[in-house]
């Protein structure tokens, strides 16, 4: 299969950060509908093909430090043209900049689970006799302890 054209790699850049930005605003979509819909507009690329691609973009994220798709990781193989073509469309809709941002001051809610102490308490054993410990004593001299 030839190289991926300059209109291919704006077409699939631009499919990335559509998924990109509706991940970070918690919006729900399907890859499997995004690669659908944009493989008519290649030319004859297989949806493995079109996914190897985004996890090339994922690479290229990761090398600029920003965030990526959770579902695309990263394949670092990829062509300078993709990574030339990112850059351009960070550059060119600076509006995703500003999601990046949102989702780096979003709270972290982690849900804390509920402990039920009740179910725990256990009641104490029953004749315990407690006896001192006896001194260990050596008659070689110092004890060596290996913490």
């Amino acid at each position: 299969m030839d190289s991926w054209s300059r209109i291919e790699v704006e077409i699939i850049v631009a499919d990335y950060f559509d998924m990109l930005v509706k991940e970070l605003k918690s919006i729900p979509y399907k890859k499997a509908e995004h690669r659908r819909k944009i493989s008519p507009l290649l030319q004859n690329r297989s949806e493995g093909s079109i996914e190897f691609k985004h996890q090339n973009i994922s690479a290229v994220m990761i090398s600029l430090g920003r965030p990526y798709i959770i579902g695309y990781l990263p394949r670092y193989n990829f062509q300078s043209l993709l990574e030339d073509e990112v850059i351009d469309y960070l550059a060119r809709h600076s509006e995703v900049e500003s999601y990046f941002q949102q989702f780096v001051n979003k709270e972290i809610i982690k849900k804390q689970p509920k402990i039920d102490f009740a179910k725990m308490v256990v009641p104490p054993p029953n004749n315990i006799s407690v006896t001192e410990p006896k001194p260990i004593f050596n008659s070689r001299g110092v004890i060596k302890i290996n913490y």
